[in-house]
């Protein structure tokens, strides 16, 4: 009988994710990675809280677990096993390309803390694409690799008062700031500062 192929699940895309990023070139320290994703997972945990039934996001987006919106839809309920799966898979989709940003020129403290800031607003999309649509005149989402905190970082990690203007500055939804948003920038901002 022929080997039925397996579809692969989300932990196996989260490994597989995890095992192109450390494979790729450049090479990448992997154990300033792997304490850069303990770091980051223990305070994104802590900033997101875990809710096993859906829920709208201050922005009005259906989110459940810690933070997860993809294929999240209204009355949605999911184990605490499946919320960390998930978590597991979409720390990966953040972790990764502040690695492969700034990997080189920061700290494990740093990485977690941009990995955060990432998981919350979003990754957007690459500042060389970025700016060609906005020459083309069409609207661009704003988030970590097109922002300026990143761009302050490859300036000089180590400008902190600018970079910490940089984090305070991304604690609105809707336009009206948000304590938890306050609360959650100042984490990051602390722990960017850890050596």
């Amino acid at each position: 009988m022929p080997k039925q192929d397996k579809k692969p699940t989300i932990i196996t895309k989260a490994v597989e994710k995890a095992k192109a990023l450390i494979t790729s070139k450049p090479k990448i320290d992997i154990e300033k990675f792997n304490n850069s994703k303990q770091i980051a997972i223990k305070l994104i945990k802590e900033c997101e809280g875990c809710k096993l039934t859906a829920y709208k996001d201050s922005v009005g987006i259906w989110t459940i677990g810690y933070g997860h919106i993809r294929g999240v839809k209204e009355g949605m309920k999911i184990t605490q096993e499946q919320a960390e799966t998930y978590f597991e898979s979409d720390i990966m989709d953040y972790l990764s390309p502040v690695q492969k940003e700034v990997g080189k020129i920061c700290n494990a403290n740093q990485i977690a803390a941009l990995t955060s800031f990432a998981f919350n607003v979003g990754n957007g999309i690459p500042l060389s694409k970025s700016n060609e649509l906005k020459a083309k005149g069409q609207k661009v989402k704003i988030g970590f690799l097109n922002s300026t905190l990143l761009k302050v970082i490859k300036v000089n990690p180590n400008n902190f008062a600018e970079i910490e203007k940089q984090f305070l500055s991304w604690v609105k939804a809707d336009g009206k700031v948000l304590n938890g948003l306050v609360t959650r920038r100042q984490k990051e901002v602390d722990l960017y500062k850890k050596a």
